[in-house]
């Protein structure tokens, strides 16, 4: 089943919100500068791939906005299970949002750490 464009697009609005400290400062209505709408803009695909087929995929305005949405929709997903791990492995501090985790590390009771750990390079 296809998800409606809008629905598409309210959920790359929607990442603000749901994941503030990965995508807060992320102004989600600038088109990256690797995006190309139009078949003269610059890309890195080769000119024999691109005369090709580049003209007859850009020319679906649909199809174009689509493929926009999906490059701003990250994986919150993935995140999620990220944030996850992290915490079953005792690290909530480096979850996208180490205070949603802050009981599971015994903050609320003061059994937990809650000191924030050195970055490991």
């Amino acid at each position: 089943m296809t998800i409606p464009l809008a629905t598409l697009k309210a959920q790359v609005r929607a990442q603000k919100t749901l994941i503030p400290a990965l995508y807060g400062g992320v102004d989600f209505e600038v088109v990256p500068e690797r995006f190309a709408r139009d078949a003269r803009d610059r890309s890195l695909l080769p000119d024999t791939f691109a005369e090709k087929h580049r003209a007859r995929s850009l020319a679906d305005a649909d199809a174009v906005e689509r493929m926009l949405a999906y490059t701003m929709l990250g994986d919150g997903g993935l995140v999620r299970r990220i944030d996850e791990l992290l915490v079953s492995y005792g690290n909530a501090e480096y979850a996208t949002d180490p205070s949603k985790y802050a009981v599971s590390r015994g903050a609320a009771t003061g059994g937990g750490a809650t000191e924030p750990r050195p970055a490991v390079a």
